[in-house]
């Protein structure tokens, strides 16, 4: 089977194929991109948040805003009705005025909805602490709002297991050198020079270095960038500690995860799994009782959330158990099953669980139960291996 990429690669936006002529323009001469003033201040009832990738944007309790993809006429909001209830528009004052980036619309309804550069921010109603991103990546077309760090057209950024790096604008992550260390001579036929072009100067962290061929290459916060000949698809880390030398350009670390979770190979890429190697799944609703036995209502109420009670259960689905110290962790949270009388954790919100089948790591016999789609594996983006949706 063909190998199958396993991160989500800024590069690949078809926005990025549309603006690299204006974006090139812009750094040449010297334009600092995509940053602005606005950046690091927002209107009266939004926080932006500093983080190495960008600066990200959160309602008044810090819960985090995020766009839709599918708003692509600017200034219009295309979640409505249903939508509306577990992704809330992020509501305008009456006397709020536009700032920066940042304007108002008038939705369907008559509510006032805050922009970001044109497209409408919302909340989602599933997060729970300003640690939570649950609505990040769900369906494939929602995503934290935030504002990028500068980046020359010669790069992008990208998605790994280590968190959000540099890559080229083939996706392939980027590397730098320890200080003090140098690439020359046979060195360059493993890793290749991060190119600039001749008219590219010095903006904001980025810098254009002068090599002794003539030629330029960028170096990021002073560290020259090169990829490595061992990475073949977007996501492959092999240049990783090369000669304890050489490392991932990361630009915002991988949030941790708990101690008990590993990240094991299968048909559908890296997904989560316990100690043993065992792949998690969360259970997702209805699909579950399609063509399915008569379930108590207690048992259908709970799947409606994402529970799979002990009727649900059967032989064939375990728990993943919390200890009684653990405590939850980013979208890593423990919840406490008082029916059952045990802590469970839970990812996004969703109780997590093992298959009795899974015999072996990588397998992932779970996914032919409940009409193939009530259950679903993890991938290490957090996306559905299936991809169906996310966990959300």
């Amino acid at each position: 089977m063909a190998r199958t990429p396993h991160n989500d690669i800024v590069a690949n936006d078809p926005m990025r194929i549309l603006t690299v002529l204006i974006l090139s323009l812009c750094f040449l001469s010297g334009g600092i991109l995509p940053a602005h003033a606005e950046d690091s201040a927002g209107p009266v009832g939004i926080i932006v948040n500093k983080h190495g990738d960008g600066w990200h944007f959160a309602d008044a309790k810090g819960l985090a805003l995020y766009v839709y993809d599918k708003d692509e006429v600017p200034g219009k909001s295309q979640c409505n009705g249903d939508c509306a209830k577990l992704w809330p528009p992020y509501a305008a004052a009456d006397d709020a005025k536009p700032l920066g980036g940042w304007d108002i619309i008038v939705r369907e309804d008559g509510t006032r909805q805050w922009t970001y550069r044109g497209k409408p921010v919302y909340s989602y109603a599933k997060d729970q602490t300003p640690e939570t991103t649950f609505g990040d990546n769900f369906g494939a077309s929602w995503h934290v709002a935030f504002q990028p760090i500068s980046i020359p057209p010669e790069a992008a950024m990208g998605k790994t297991n280590l968190g959000t790096v540099l890559v080229g604008v083939n996706g392939l992550t980027l590397y730098s050198l320890d200080e003090g260390k140098s690439c020359t001579g046979g060195c360059m036929a493993n890793w290749t020079a991060l190119a600039a072009p001749w008219a590219a100067i010095k903006n904001g962290d980025w810098d254009p270095v002068v090599l002794p061929d003539g030629t330029k290459q960028w170096a990021y916060k002073g560290k020259l960038l090169y990829s490595y000949s061992g990475d073949v698809v977007p996501g492959d880390m092999t240049g990783q500690d090369v000669g304890k030398i050489w490392h991932a350009a990361i630009l915002e670390p991988a949030p941790p995860n708990p101690d008990w979770v590993t990240f094991v190979e299968s048909d559908g890429g890296e997904i989560l799994a316990n100690k043993q190697g065992l792949t998690i799944y969360t259970f997702n609703r209805t699909p579950f009782f399609i063509g399915g036995p008569p379930y108590p209502e207690k048992t259908q109420k709970l799947a409606l959330q994402g529970i799979c009670d002990s009727f649900c259960r059967g032989n064939i689905w375990v728990p993943v158990l919390a200890a009684p110290d653990a405590k939850s962790m980013g979208n890593w949270t423990v919840m406490d099953m008082k029916e059952d009388g045990f802590r469970q954790w839970a990812y996004k919100g969703k109780p997590l669980y093992t298959d009795n089948n899974d015999k072996a790591p990588g397998e992932f016999h779970g996914t032919t139960f409940g009409d193939n789609s009530s259950w679903r594996p993890i991938k290490r983006s957090g996306g559905s291996m299936q991809g169906i949706s996310p966990v959300g």
